[in-house]
């Protein structure tokens, strides 16, 4: 938990965020959600776009969609 929580903040911190598309959304059953997304975003400090890929894995439980598995991928530009 708080691990994660520590590296989803260093992800966000020096980047200013220009797009994150969705290219894919699959179903597992009732209970599971897989997205595949491209984020896009420039660095503090430098020019030019990165993009990285994105998986992410929600899971029901309770009622509510919870955050079971992120992946980022390499960043490109």
């Amino acid at each position: 938990g708080e691990q994660a929580a520590r590296a989803l903040a260093r992800l966000f911190r020096d980047a200013t965020e220009e797009g994150l598309e969705v290219d894919a959304v699959r179903t597992l059953g009732t209970e599971t959600v897989y997205a595949e997304m491209r984020r896009r975003f420039r660095v503090r400090g430098s020019e030019g776009t990165v993009v990285q890929r994105v998986f992410a894995a929600f899971r029901s439980e309770g009622g509510q969609w919870r955050l079971v598995e992120l992946r980022i991928g390499v960043a490109g530009r």
